[in-house]
């Protein structure tokens, strides 16, 4: 029986979290530009922002890249869940269908030994017999060791059967195995070419927005502080709100600690 194993997918996670190959933001003179599944949204330099509408507007530029970035994390994060689940899921059909083959393996040594231990008396009795005078070779001792040969080729014969088909029992399970392997090596090389990639940008776009964001509260808070109205309701934007609450901007930074955590560059 041949000793085929299952063929062994190397399914790197590293890939699925490694950072050091994110594309950067765009960066020109007339600003950072920003982009997502939906949109490219241009960062204007606050410098150039002499009005309070001007620095508004670029908090709500800001706001609309934070959302549309979050919404793109989020999609990417639940699919590397589901590719990270579909190895896992992958890796314990591998695990069954290597235990099916050890299985068949034990099943035909053990009988595979047994048929030797039979065997080796009766190789030795025929042995001896044969290295007899012709004239001593009784008749009944001959008629016995044919006996037992008939026994063992019978054994002999048996066995072979049962590797035969052992064997193909094996490569259909290796074949079964096999058939899964091309599709998912492609979706982590998906992940890894693609994916990831993108993931990585929107990460290092979100953490530019965000600062932005703040630069802009700063800003206006430093040029107008008797201003207390709001330019958007509370809690719908990252730009100025008096109150010192921005809950689209504590949702970023949210993301950004998560991200960060899994592995992400955060310098």
């Amino acid at each position: 029986m041949r000793s085929t194993n299952v063929v062994a997918i190397i399914l790197l996670f590293a890939l699925l979290f490694t950072t050091n190959v994110f594309a950067d933001e765009v960066a020109s003179s007339s600003g950072t530009v920003i982009t997502t599944s939906k949109s490219s949204l241009t960062l204007t330099p606050l410098e150039s922002f002499t009005s309070e509408g001007g620095l508004k507007s670029a908090g709500r530029t800001a706001e609309i890249a934070v959302g549309e970035l979050i919404a793109d994390l989020r999609t990417l994060t639940k699919e590397q869940s589901a590719l990270v689940k579909e190895i896992a899921a992958f890796n314990v059909i591998k695990e069954a269908a290597q235990n099916e083959i050890d299985a068949i393996k034990k099943k035909y040594y053990k009988q595979k030994d047994e048929y030797d231990i039979m065997l080796a008396p009766l190789t030795a009795d025929i042995l001896a017999f044969n290295a007899r005078p012709q004239g001593l070779r009784d008749d009944a001792t001959h008629s016995q060791l044919a006996k037992r040969k008939a026994v063992s080729d019978k054994e002999q014969a048996r066995l072979e059967v049962e590797r035969i088909g052992g064997d193909e029992a094996i490569r259909e399970i290796v074949a079964r195995v096999e058939a899964m392997v091309t599709p998912l090596q492609s979706k982590v090389a998906n992940w890894d070419n693609v994916k990831l990639p993108r993931m990585g940008l929107a990460y290092r776009q979100l953490k530019v927005v965000v600062e932005y964001a703040k630069q802009v509260n700063k800003i206006l808070l430093e040029r107008y502080p008797t201003k207390p109205t709001k330019w958007q309701p509370e809690g719908k934007h990252p730009g100025y709100n008096p109150d010192g609450k921005y809950p689209v901007l504590d949702m970023a930074m949210e993301q950004i600690k998560a991200l960060s955590a899994r592995g992400f560059d955060t310098n």
